[in-house]
């Protein structure tokens, strides 16, 4: 019965974040251009943005309306917010002897990352709504907590890097969805 209650408190986000994201993609909005997935992977900023841009749509069609990109990394960043905001809460819950500043740390992240989930499910149904404008400023937003998350665990000198390693991958899709949206709105 455990294993059940685990697995359908696992699932039933997964599965509802995918449905969010694969409806309504866009697809009726009007003058949306077109891009190869290298050209749009391109215009990310450093090379961890850009590898995680590759990776994430290596199975996009190519090329293929930006929406359809932006909705895709929005999908993974969505996704990878809640494992982060979970893995957070166990390491809480542990009782690890941390110093309260990393543990002050750790709930800013969490609190930061929440934000930022809602922040990128709220931007994805703007741009699903053709709302190019105001999704942009959701995902600007979220890159803004995803940011200030790293930040301050990068200011914390957490004694090993498994704070930045399990942040840092958020942060770089976040750079992703915002960026692509940035060359969705400029370039319609």
């Amino acid at each position: 019965m455990k294993a059940f209650f685990v697995l359908a408190t696992i699932l039933l986000p997964v599965s509802l974040a995918t449905m969010f994201f694969t409806t309504g993609a866009a697809a009726a909005c009007s003058n949306v251009p077109s891009m190869k997935i290298e050209d749009a992977c391109k215009a990310c900023p450093g090379k961890s943005a850009y590898a995680a841009c590759k990776e994430t749509l290596r199975s996009a069609p190519d090329p293929a309306e930006v929406t359809t990109y932006v909705l895709m990394v929005a999908r993974k960043a969505h996704l990878k917010y809640n494992s982060t905001m979970n893995t957070i809460n166990l390491e809480l819950g542990a009782g690890k002897g941390r110093r309260q500043e990393e543990k002050e740390a750790m709930v800013y992240c969490r609190d930061m990352h929440e934000k930022a989930y809602d922040l990128m499910a709220s931007g994805a149904a703007h741009l699903s709504g053709c709302d190019f404008g105001l999704a942009e400023g959701k995902f600007s937003w979220a890159l803004s907590t995803t940011g200030a998350c790293l930040n301050i665990v990068r200011e914390t000198a957490f004694p090993s890097s498994w704070m930045a390693d399990l942040v840092k991958p958020g942060f770089d899709l976040t750079v992703v969805v915002e960026t692509l949206a940035y060359l969705l709105i400029h370039a319609s």
